[in-house]
């Protein structure tokens, strides 16, 4: 049974937890034991790892965009406006952007592992961001 207080900004705030966790959380994992001595085989295969097989429940894996669109679709449906949804917006897109990172049957450089890992901290420290606001409000 819900409790009759729960509000949309609590709904949303529940929301952003569970997609830190599911996205933001699973997409660094795979990337965490990269060092800027990985070699690009390991790198492309971390990337991979991350956006195309973020999650896994039970024997399904779920990508990095599959997440987010669901997770996206939540928020939309809750029709709540909030401030930062510009930015969780483009952190996601950011996100799931790195697929330009996997090279081309090795025929670009392979991307500073720095770089990947600050793109893929960045979504959570985007939705950390925005539900500290909603908390201060």
């Amino acid at each position: 049974m819900i409790d009759s207080r729960w509000t949309k900004k609590d709904e949303l705030i529940d929301i952003l937890m569970d997609l830190k966790h599911d996205l933001g959380k699973y997409v660094f994992l795979h990337l965490s034991h990269l060092t800027t001595d990985s070699p690009a085989d390991m790198i492309e295969e971390a990337l991979h790892a991350a956006l195309f097989e973020t999650r896994k429940i039970g024997v399904e894996h779920q990508s990095a965009e599959q997440i987010w669109l669901r997770y996206k679709s939540e928020i939309d449906a809750l029709d709540y406006p909030f401030g930062g949804y510009e930015r969780l917006v483009n952190a996601a897109n950011e996100t799931l952007a790195m697929k330009r990172f996997l090279t081309s049957g090795g025929e670009s450089a392979p991307p500073h592992v720095g770089q990947i890992q600050k793109i893929a901290r960045g979504i959570s420290e985007t939705i950390m961001q925005i539900i500290e606001e909603e908390q201060g409000e």
